[in-house]
């Protein structure tokens, strides 16, 4: 099979001897152009789950490589490498149909945390990165569609944490289930937003406990799960922060 296979020339094996019939048969760019073609026609062909594209190809660029593998069907993950990650090119690479992007000079933190986040979405399995437990920022990025932005909600979140759980603690002092099922209704809606998983699912289980006439007891170990995970959510996202500052160059 493998054999019939290479013997076929694809469409993109034919657009590629048709292109590089442009410059002169020991060129520089049409020995370049093949390599491309030909590293497009291998993800036709082959079963990859995951794709590295350089924005800065000579001849045919990044771009055009990730249009012409849309073309071809394939829907694997394909982030760019790219030596600016200014507004412009970040939407020409979400436009072509890539799906994330890596600054150079690459981090390796950021470049584990991305490819992990990606191949477990590719693969079907769970999110590889440590905090998937408690913030999901690939969820998080996925929903606002803006990574540095999401950096910015997620720290305005983290400031006024501590005032809420606070407000939670005082409201089961003060024994007012509803003012509970209030303010851990709140909690949980802005956590699901900004994938806050750990602490959406502690007020979540708040929220129910006292619209269904909880007690005091189930109400203290409830209220402590959630300040708990506020510790942990506050603790990965100064982790993440480090982590994006160091990737900026800062």
């Amino acid at each position: 099979m493998r054999n019939t296979v290479n013997q076929r020339k694809s469409p993109t094996q034919k657009r590629a001897r048709s292109e590089a019939q442009r410059y002169p048969p020991h060129s520089p760019n049409a020995a370049q152009l093949r390599e491309t073609f030909e590293a497009v026609e291998k993800v036709r062909a082959g079963n990859f789950h995951l794709v590295l594209m350089d924005m800065q190809m000579p001849v045919l660029d990044g771009i055009s490589a990730t249009e012409q593998i849309r073309a071809l069907g394939r829907r694997m993950p394909i982030i760019a490498l790219t030596a600016n990650a200014l507004g412009n090119d970040r939407d020409r690479c979400f436009a072509a149909g890539m799906n994330d992007y890596l600054t150079k000079p690459i981090n390796r933190v950021v470049f584990a945390d991305t490819i992990g986040r990606w191949l477990a979405k590719a693969v079907g399995g769970p999110p590889l990165d440590a905090e998937a437990g408690v913030i999901d920022l690939g969820e998080a990025v996925d929903r606002v569609g803006d990574r540095t932005l999401i950096i910015e909600l997620l720290g305005e979140f983290m400031e006024m944490l501590p005032a809420t759980v606070a407000e939670i603690e005082v409201a089961l002092r003060d024994g007012k289930p509803s003012e509970l099922a209030f303010l851990a209704h709140r909690l949980k809606s802005a956590a699901t937003n900004l994938a806050l998983v750990g602490l959406s699912k502690a007020a979540y289980r708040l929220e129910s406990s006292a619209l269904k006439g909880g007690g005091p007891p189930e109400f203290e170990g409830l209220v402590a799960a959630i300040a708990e995970e506020a510790q942990k959510a506050s603790a990965c996202f100064e982790r993440i922060r480090d982590r994006e500052k160091a990737a900026a160059g800062f």
